[in-house]
């Protein structure tokens, strides 16, 4: 027959119960954290990157890829409708002022100069033509006018030697009267004579000056023309580079269309493409730095381009003092845009350790460990990060990668 256990001797049971419970779970976490700390491997000093925390200038750039373009290239385009009968340079050749690109069919503007000469010509013969007869015209009435005026002379002394004999009584009245019109009839038919030839000359120079105007806008059309002609030769209009070039012999093109571009080589910019997520930081005017294979070189951004294509934006960027002996079409170049800058400030070496700006935790070495430490950081570049808080000058941090180890307070270095 079972007997009944008192409520004393259960609860010392339940009292042996729990201290076994809580032996074994502080052997199990004594295990766990001696085994961790057994296991866990030490970083070797030459297997990490070690900065020192300093004072200088920082700043917070942009890094974006460019390639150099000449700055000034000139379009070349067809002067009219018609076909490419020869190409004598392919893109890509270096070409002198003058030099003959291409040519183009210039048999239309041939027959348009030949018949704007030939009545040029026909304005010049009938030039000649009015002044010859102007003059024939001029000759016969003062030949007529030389003549009455010797009648007139006669006349005169007619005239003058009835009123002497008048005066004697021995013409009459009648007689001096038709001698004195006589005199005025000679005298009108000189004056009518002389304004016929101030007549024709007036008609005739009219005619001329109208002639002369009708050569002069064929004068005008001619030259037109003639520019055109020269034109047909597609000459390179200053030292350079052919960047572009139809190449088709017999090909038509219209008027207007592009035939070739020439890249001046005395003078160079820089095309550059980044992410369009950097766009709200970009301003025209900002310090670019660029790589140059014989080190930096200063630029600055002159514009930003606001079509943007699959996410990529395009900047161009003039260099201060170029070195031309270093530039050459398409050499490709990295950029870094300076956003902002400060001269004197918390700085440490960046590294992968770090994770663009903000609070963020990294490793600080003392002597041989390294314990994890919460800092903020600003303002960073390819060089340079900012701490704002967390370190101080003299500090030294792990810049190079550990992430294997971020889950950890400590670790050892050997």
């Amino acid at each position: 027959m079972d007997s009944s256990i008192d409520k004393a001797t259960l609860n010392a049971q339940k009292r042996r119960k729990l201290a076994k419970l809580i032996g074994w779970a502080t052997f199990a976490l004594a295990l766990f954290y001696g085994i961790q700390y057994v296991l866990s491997p030490a970083i070797e000093r030459d297997s990490i990157l070690i900065a020192h925390v300093e004072q200088g200038p920082v700043s917070s750039s942009i890094i974006a890829s460019g390639v150099v373009v000449p700055r000034f290239e000139q379009q070349i385009s067809s002067p009219m409708q018609t076909e490419i009968t020869r190409v004598f340079l392919k893109a890509g050749a270096q070409v002198k002022a003058g030099d003959i690109i291409m040519e183009l069919n210039n048999s239309r503007i041939l027959l348009l100069v030949n018949g704007l000469h030939d009545q040029i010509q026909l304005k010049d013969v009938a030039i000649d033509r009015l002044k010859q007869q102007q003059a024939k015209d001029v000759r016969a009435l003062q030949s007529r006018i030389e003549l009455l005026n010797v009648d007139l002379k006669g006349q005169n002394i007619h005239l003058n030697r009835y009123l002497e004999l008048q005066t004697k009584h021995i013409v009459s009245d009648f007689d001096v009267d038709t001698a004195k019109l006589t005199v005025e009839k000679t005298q009108i038919e000189l004056r009518q004579l002389k304004e016929q030839v101030n007549d024709i000359r007036g008609l005739i120079n009219i005619d001329l000056e109208k002639i002369a105007l009708e050569k002069k806008i064929l004068s005008h059309q001619l030259a037109t023309q003639q520019v055109l002609l020269a034109q047909c030769q597609v000459k390179a209009p200053y030292d350079g580079i052919l960047t572009q070039v139809l190449d088709q012999p017999g090909q038509n093109v219209n008027q207007g269309l592009t035939l070739a571009k020439v890249a001046n080589l005395k003078s160079y910019r820089i095309e550059g493409t980044l992410s369009d997520y950097y766009a709200q930081q970009l301003s025209n005017g900002l310090e670019v730095k660029i790589k140059l294979p014989s080190g930096d070189s200063i630029g600055t951004l002159t514009r930003v381009l606001p079509t943007v294509t699959n996410g990529v934006m395009q900047i161009l960027v003039d260099f201060n003092q170029p070195d031309i002996s270093q530039l050459r079409p398409n050499l490709r170049l990295e950029l870094e845009i300076i956003t902002a800058q400060k001269q004197q400030s918390l700085r440490v070496k960046n590294g992968i350790a770090f994770n663009g700006g903000g609070l963020q935790e990294i490793f600080v070495v003392n002597q041989d460990s390294a314990r994890k430490q919460k800092v903020t950081t600003g303002m960073s570049n390819a060089q340079y990060i900012e701490i704002i808080t967390g370190l101080e000058q003299g500090d030294q941090v792990i810049i190079s990668d550990i992430s294997e180890y971020q889950h950890l307070n400590t670790i050892q270095i050997n």
